[in-house]
């Protein structure tokens, strides 16, 4: 009789007339197979989950199997509740014999200090299952790069709120890869349209996505953690470090501009207004609502060459939920959506503009241009972390 309720999915076929014929489900068991289905199917729509992530074919064979059992829709609703989250993890083993400490690379482009704005074991939301987490503050669409080669095993993709409540945390589009040792990372809030798909292998550095705020995110950024399976239900984080060069390899800190990029081969020179600034230190601006930034590379026979507006030049918003930068170096203070709010020495005391340069001969120069607002109160300079 499960094949008369099964005839509707994809894959399934009708038995021939040489075939031996299953009696008919009652009305009764037909209406609460499809009300079982249309439930499951709105929600993995609801928690934009793929439909394979759980072998729903399967999950619904063994449905209508149980409503031909005879089993009561309480006792078949009680054993979805605990077989779905099961089917979701499904894809790491159980308590895989993990390296604690390994070392990662940067999931983004190193040469960018991107900000720690929360580290691992703070706060609430990095504690239990996420305890070795860490949050890097960027604005939305920055590249999202594998931090170790693995295979896409889910790819929750649609969601496009920001700044949602604790229970609606599962509304975060996110990235998982496996590793061959049966660890995952998980790389939380990306921007919709991630250009990855389930089963799809990925080399160190692949483009996974793009960064963005969704979900439970007071402000745009990336959430990256480490994790293992430790039961058929249960996970948990596991400590790791990210390659620097050395041996031990490093953990950013909080409110740190860790120092991990490679060496610069240009020399690059930044004002506001006339006045020079001096890299990673505060810088005061007069206008509370704009700023000009000039930017200038030295030449071989010691010259400055405007480079403000040079393709080569890149800006980035360190600091998104304070200011927006264009490719003309053009700084605009203030939120350009309602993020949650910061304390005012984070809110206008943080204003940093990362600047790249690559010119024609490749030679490569950075430099952190942080202005502070008018009245905002900045204690002290980023902590530099490697």
């Amino acid at each position: 009789m499960a094949l008369a309720l099964l005839s509707g999915l994809a894959g399934a076929r009708a038995p021939s007339a040489a075939e031996p014929q299953e009696a008919p489900f009652s009305p009764a068991q037909e209406r609460l197979f499809e009300q079982i289905r249309g439930n499951l199917e709105q929600r993995l729509e609801h928690f934009h989950i793929s439909p394979q992530s759980i072998d729903q074919n399967v999950l619904l064979e063994e449905v209508a199997n149980r409503i031909d059992a005879g089993e009561s829709e309480p006792a078949i609703l009680a054993w979805l509740g605990e077989e779905i989250p099961k089917r979701l993890l499904r894809f790491a083993p159980i308590d895989p014999d993990v390296q604690l400490h390994r070392k990662y690379a940067l999931p983004f482009d190193r040469r960018v200090h991107w900000i720690v704005s929360q580290e691992l074991s703070s706060n609430e939301s990095h504690r239990g299952y996420n305890e070795f987490a860490i949050d890097f503050a960027m604005p939305e669409g920055t590249e999202v790069w594998a931090a170790r080669a693995g295979t896409v095993v889910r790819v929750v993709d649609g969601f496009t709120e920001c700044a949602l409540p604790e229970d609606r945390e599962y509304a975060a589009n996110g990235v998982t890869v496996l590793h061959d040792d049966g660890s995952f990372a998980s790389y939380l809030h990306l921007r919709p349209g991630i250009p990855v798909g389930e089963g799809q292998p990925v080399a160190l550095g692949d483009l996974l996505g793009y960064s963005g705020c969704t979900g439970h995110a007071a402000t745009p950024h990336l959430h990256f953690q480490v994790s293992a399976r430790r039961s058929a239900t249960r996970v948990h984080s596991i400590p790791f470090r990210f390659e620097d060069g050395t041996p031990e390899g490093y953990v950013p800190k909080i409110w740190s501009l860790y120092q991990n990029r490679p060496p610069a081969t240009a020399r690059l020179r930044v004002s506001v207004a006339g006045s020079e600034l001096a890299s990673g230190r505060p810088f005061p601006v007069a206008d509370p609502g704009s700023a000009q930034l000039r930017v200038e590379v030295a030449t071989a026979d010691g010259d400055l060459r405007d480079v403000t507006r040079d393709p080569g030049t890149r800006y980035v918003a360190l600091t998104p939920w304070s200011l927006a930068v264009d490719a003309a170096g053009r700084v605009v203070f203030g939120r350009s959506k309602p993020w949650a709010p910061f304390p005012d020495d984070v809110e206008r005391g943080f204003v940093i503009v990362a600047i790249l340069y690559r010119g024609a001969d490749g030679r490569e120069g950075f430099f952190d241009a942080w202005l502070t607002l008018p009245d905002a109160t900045v204690e002290a300079p980023p902590r530099r972390v490697r």
